[in-house]
């Protein structure tokens, strides 16, 4: 999902860093578990802000912490 167009999250190694499960990471953010877990997985195909901005108060980073653009590599065509 995210391959086709390269932006990805870091919110799994985040937590890992923070020892924060999903549930209380969902718990203090006041966010869905289906939303982080996608986030973690970099399985979205859009992104809420609202639910973006509470998690980046709830970990106090920065969105670009939490995000990076990374594009897919096109095949040159012969």
């Amino acid at each position: 999902m995210a391959d086709e167009h390269g932006l990805r999250s870091s919110l799994g190694q985040l937590m890992a860093v923070r020892r924060i499960t999903v549930k209380k990471l969902c718990q203090d953010a006041g966010v869905h578990p289906a939303a982080v877990t996608k986030l973690r997985r970099n399985q979205f195909m859009q992104l809420d802000a609202g639910t973006l901005e509470r998690i980046c108060r709830c970990l106090e980073i920065d969105i670009a912490d939490m995000l990076y653009f990374d594009p897919p590599i096109k095949e040159e065509e012969s």
